[in-house]
């Protein structure tokens, strides 16, 4: 099967759903939709994201591809459903941003069904389908995760789906996966969100005058810690493990950095690399 042959099936119509939909206008052959919200699914029909919106029972019955894009622990709790409802030969992936656990619950799928782990790394910190952008996921590299149920139609077929929006494929294991995105990724939510409380302490010795002070390079670094907070819930607990091993690595850079405070010549270089590295 082809992806303009494809019936693709979105579950979550949010700002990775609604930006899929609208990416994928004209390169298949419908784009159904469904959405616990009736009004965010009624906006993105409106908007030109799907071309009909239904239930999920309704999605999964008639769709040959469905992409999950929901929050994970949500996602992990619909799967069965989902796959009892799909049909025959279907294909099943998503977009969640933590693999292990999702793809440990495509494995034990029925045999009749295909699936795929997928996350594209691209997102931004507001979220619905009003924030919707056919473009998001120009440029990005979507990791796709084989599991026990992949096999090749559903490799080809998302990985045309993945090309079809811009994005780039990679492919990785599990927990290859989990590791690197907590600290490429995960790491960085967690460290904005640590900044944000060190600001709200530093302020209760300052009378306030550090968040008064806080501008544009503090806002830039906490940027992420205006995410959704259910949404990055769900990332953080299943991937606490690995989250938890960056944060002590991270910690150690933290007390070497402190360190070098009193080493003007190291902590030049230090801070030479760093600039060099993020060029």
């Amino acid at each position: 099967m082809l992806l303009r042959d494809a019936t693709v099936g979105i579950v979550g119509l949010g700002l990775m759903g609604g930006s899929l939909g609208l990416a994928l206008d004209g390169k298949v052959a419908r784009r159904l939709g469904a959405d616990v919200d009736e009004a965010a699914a009624t906006r993105a029909v409106a908007g030109g994201a799907i071309d009909e919106a239904m239930t999920e029972a309704q999605l999964a019955a008639r769709a040959d591809l469905v992409v999950l894009a929901i929050p994970v622990r949500r996602m992990l709790e619909r799967i069965p459903v989902i796959a009892e409802q799909l049909r025959d030969g279907a294909i099943l992936t998503d977009v969640g941003s933590t693999k292990s656990d999702i793809c440990a619950a495509f494995d034990v799928l029925p045999e009749r069904i295909s699936a795929i782990g997928g996350h594209p790394m691209c997102g931004r910190e507001v979220s619905g389908i009003d924030a919707a952008d056919g473009t998001l996921y120009v440029g990005a590299r979507w990791v796709l995760v084989p599991t026990q149920r992949t096999d090749h139609l559903a490799d080809a077929l998302v990985g045309e789906l993945v090309q079809a929006v811009g994005a780039d494929v990679i492919e990785a294991r599990r927990e290859d996966h989990d590791r690197a995105v907590a600290t490429a990724s995960h790491l960085a939510y967690v460290s904005a969100q640590a900044l944000v409380g060190s600001l709200g302490n530093a302020d209760g010795v300052t009378d306030g005058l550090a968040g008064h002070l806080a501008a544009t390079g503090f806002a830039g670094a906490t940027r992420l810690a205006g995410g959704n907070v259910d949404v990055w819930l769900d990332i953080l607990l299943t991937n606490r493990e690995h989250v938890r091993e960056s944060i002590g690595l991270f910690s150690a850079q933290l007390a070497d950095f402190a360190a070098l405070l009193d080493d003007e010549e190291s902590l030049r270089r230090v801070l030479e690399a760093g600039r060099v590295a993020n060029a």
